[in-house]
């Protein structure tokens, strides 16, 4: 856990005597120059700002359209736009609607310039990143080359081809319907957007990759992380992480496909029984030489690049390319040499079953090597489940959490673990783990020990549960959380491997020591005396504004914070923050928020008596308008 037991007061706490505060003091207003341009410098400074102006727009495009649309002011020009030299034209019904067709290639709008020439780039530039880019000239009749060549592939062309209207797929392994839709629909719609409605969710076309697959992200992508991945044109789908809301209704569905003039069709479906799709097999992997590969690019030339199937664990260098017609194979580097024995790779030809490993010199029964994900090897350790992520020199291996950023380094064949980093999020439930393992397998030794501490993210979803049989109260804020127990509060300090640590919210100005413990598991707790009560000092029961004390007058005022409240005092100009309070509130001790300033106030019972120690300030009183502003939000009941 990065985070130590050690720490000190609560977040919003730390001591304002270190720490530079805005409302200190104010910078001295600026005065403008009366006369404005100095008169001997006025012509040169104008002629200096003409000419940078004129070589900004010698250098530099006048107007921009990122989605390819022509600008309203650029609408005349090209409405009369006809086919140039050695261009064409083309009229599409969704946007971006005009285009011009060079060397078989499309080109939308892209910028316009001062020199009245024209940049436009290819079509494919978000799909498939695509950087070819060409100029027309200011006559509009000849288009040259200007940037790179093109990198997409037919495959592409194929998937977007593919008509609107209801289809059938391979889905995680079932045969399921969906639906495609062309545009955004509501208006929106663009010539390359593509929507596709499976089990009742809604996922639109973000990339189109080179290796026949295509991603797709769920519709909500502002709180959603599930996403597809789509071999060739809808052949396989496979869904990644979960949604985190239900599915559309029929009714939304049907009024959805309605946009796009598609039916939903759901009852010759349902009567109809699920019949494989009728696809082509995609050829995605050949053996070479004994060795397995994977397509991994299809060349502007026809031919194939296909890399070694250890590219990702081991970083294998081996790629061989495909001829067109798919005869011949040679490789693409004949120096490039396989790094992949068996002696290395051990951990991943492993059989799947439990391995004992050792953790911090204790050995453990913990460990369990899941079947192939993908080519992938997977595991359950400590109740998380990780994949396998690379393999080193020595076949030590590095394995990655699947839901986080948390790694674990595996010596050896499930020699020694060695985890890194902390879950941001709760183990797996034992109805997971189950569908993983067999059905009746103990799994005692698979859920979390009592060596690995929770994570704050994760200790925060534990105690988010209900729990009937808990004896306290859990508040919390963002990242801050607070415990309610017996009238005292607690704010959170750090995880041990078997509970969690939180101090008195009074540690700072009673120098309460006062801590409790609570279980991770059985969620009891356990916590040391206070030096306080559990009810507030009078003094915090005091009516915020201004009061008199021996003659001299001040602001009460009090701040709410999530963890407690913190008083404040404006007196003679300046703000002081509570720094220390008595057991009964006979007496309390006041800083200066002025970083540096030791300017003490003693101020006895309920500001009765004040004696004032260490003047004189450091900084000069606050303006009036920053007093007023503090008061204004502190210092009356509206301030709550």
């Amino acid at each position: 856990m990065a985070s130590s037991c050690d720490s000190g007061p609560p977040a919003g706490e730390s001591s304002t005597r270190k720490r530079k505060h805005s409302y200190c003091s104010e910078p001295a207003a600026t005065k403008p120059d009366s006369t404005g341009f100095d008169d001997n410098n006025n012509v040169e400074n104008l002629k200096q700002i003409v000419f940078m102006q004129q070589n900004v727009a010698d250098t530099e495009p006048i107007i921009y359209s990122r989605k390819g649309i022509i600008p309203v002011e650029l609408q005349s020009r090209f409405e009369s736009m006809r086919a140039g030299e050695n261009f064409g034209l083309r009229h599409a019904q969704l946007d971006p609607k005009l285009q011009i067709i060079f060397q078989g290639q499309r080109f939308q709008f892209y910028s316009f310039w001062p020199n009245e020439t024209s940049w436009w780039r290819c079509v494919h530039h978000r799909l498939q990143g695509c950087r070819a880019m060409v100029e027309i000239d200011a006559e509009m009749a000849r288009v040259t080359m200007q940037k790179e060549q093109h990198r997409h592939h037919p495959v592409a062309e194929k998937l977007l081809e593919c008509p609107q209207g209801k289809g059938v797929t391979v889905f995680d392994g079932d045969v399921k319907t969906f639906w495609l839709t062309h545009g955004a629909g509501n208006g929106l719609s663009g010539q390359f957007s593509r929507n596709l409605i499976i089990e009742g969710q809604k996922f639109y076309l973000v990339k189109i990759y080179k290796s026949y697959i295509s991603t797709w992200h769920c519709n909500k992508t502002s709180s959603c992380r599930a996403h597809l991945s789509v071999q060739g044109v809808f052949q396989k789908i496979k869904q990644f992480d979960e949604h985190n809301h239900g599915p559309l209704s029929e009714g939304k569905m049907a009024a959805l496909l309605a946009n796009f003039n598609v039916e939903l069709d759901l009852i010759s479906i349902r009567d109809k029984k699920a019949q494989p799709p009728d696809v082509k097999p995609v050829i995605a992997r050949i053996t070479y030489d004994g060795q397995e590969f994977r397509l991994q690019s299809n060349e502007p030339d026809g031919t194939r690049l296909w890399r070694c199937m250890w590219h990702d664990l081991r970083q294998c260098p081996v790629t061989v390319r495909m001829s067109n017609s798919g005869m011949k194979v040679v490789p693409v580097s004949p120096k490039a040499r396989h790094n992949h024995p068996d002696d290395i790779i051990s951990v991943y030809l492993h059989e799947d079953d439990r391995h004992p490993v050792s953790t911090a010199g204790k050995d453990e029964t913990t460990l369990l090597a899941i079947t192939h994900e993908m080519k992938r090897r997977g595991m359950i350790y400590q109740g998380y489940k990780y994949l396998l992520a690379t393999i080193g020199d020595r076949g030590d291996s590095e394995w990655k959490c699947v839901k986080c950023e948390t790694t674990l380094q595996i010596t050896g064949l499930f020699w020694i673990a060695s985890q890194q980093g902390n879950h941001s999020h709760g183990p797996l439930t034992t109805e997971e783990i189950y569908a993983i393992t067999r059905k009746g397998d103990n799994i005692n030794d698979l859920l979390p020990s009592s060596g690995v501490p929770l994570s704050k993210q994760a200790l925060l979803a534990t105690l988010s549960s209900p729990n009937p049989n808990r004896t306290f109260q859990l508040h919390h804020q963002g990242d801050a959380m607070k415990i309610l127990q017996d009238g005292f509060e607690y704010y959170y300090v750090c995880s041990k491997p078997s509970y969690s640590l939180w101090r008195c919210i009074y540690s700072s100005i009673r120098c309460c020591n006062a801590t409790l413990r609570l279980l991770n598991i059985t969620q009891q707790t356990s916590h040391t005396p206070h030096n306080h009560s559990d009810e507030l000092w009078h003094l915090y029961f005091t009516a915020l504004g201004q009061h008199t004390i021996q003659g001299l007058p001040f602001h009460f005022l009090i701040q709410p914070t999530f963890l407690r409240p913190l008083p404040h005092l404006i007196y003679a100009g300046h703000l002081f923050n509570l720094d220390f309070i008595t057991e009964q509130g006979s007496a309390s001790l006041w800083f200066c928020a002025d970083p540096g300033c030791r300017v003490a106030l003693t101020v006895t019972g309920q500001f009765e008596t004040v004696s004032v120690e260490g003047l004189p300030h450091g900084e000069p009183p606050m303006a009036r308008n920053v007093q007023a502003d503090w008061i204004r939000r502190f210092g009356s009941s509206r301030s709550f």
